[in-house]
């Protein structure tokens, strides 16, 4: 017996090919339209969350198909050439799934960029540099209805790897979060019982004179204290 596992963004592939793995079972993980009409079997992963898969194939339009092609299953006047339609729309539905990309995370990451740029006098300048570009080009990626995953993958990738460096000003330690520890560690670098490297001394210039010092960790620990709003 043939069977296949539809290949496609919001499935747990992987999980049910073990799974059938364990059972004995060697299945083709595919998108092939050829490849999934001439399996005996076909089996559609879900996610962990159903609501989430839902959305998706909504928004594809799977749901559609789906119940176009029970109402062919329904109907006991069907022609061979009408189950056959309904079954080449479904597989060319699912198919789709896979061409389109997930942007779920692109999204979130677009949605974080906006935020960080938003407030980015709250960040070392030189950190987010270039992060507005970085975020347009990720932003053309999410407009186009056509993007693939892999696209779509490429662009969480950089904008992700562009927004981890982008460093809170007062954030010493660099832990994302302005501290009462940020100020002791500048206070130790201060007195010379600790080095700061460039990018923790810039971090920690929160008054912009050029030099981090005791002024510097009192405006951190003001700003920790929450009796300051900002730098």
């Amino acid at each position: 017996m043939k069977i296949a596992v539809v290949k496609y963004n919001a499935g747990n592939i992987y999980s049910v090919d073990y799974a059938l793995k364990r059972l004995g079972v060697e299945a083709i993980i595919t998108s092939d339209k050829e490849t999934l009409m001439s399996a005996d079997k076909i089996i559609f992963p879900g996610v962990g969350e159903a609501a989430t898969t839902m959305n998706y194939l909504r928004q594809h339009k799977l749901d559609e198909v789906i119940k176009a092609a029970e109402a062919v299953v329904a109907n006991k006047n069907r022609t061979a050439e009408e189950v056959n339609k309904a079954y080449s729309d479904l597989i060319d539905a699912v198919i789709s799934l896979e061409k389109k990309g997930n942007k779920a995370a692109l999204k979130a990451m677009l949605e974080k960029a906006a935020a960080v740029l938003e407030d980015s006098d709250a960040y070392v300048a030189a950190t987010i540099e270039g992060l507005a570009d970085v975020k347009a080009d990720a932003q053309a990626v999410y407009d186009n209805d056509d993007a693939v995953q892999n696209e779509v993958n490429a662009a969480v990738r950089t904008l992700t790897l562009k927004l981890a460096e982008a460093r809170l000003l007062g954030d010493v330690d660099n832990d994302g979060a302005v501290t009462t520890a940020d100020s002791t560690a500048l206070l130790a670098a201060s007195a010379e019982l600790t080095e700061l490297d460039a990018d923790a001394a810039a971090a920690a210039d929160v008054n912009g004179d050029g030099v981090a010092d005791t002024g510097d960790a009192a405006l951190i620990l003001e700003y920790a204290a929450e009796k300051v709003a900002g730098f």
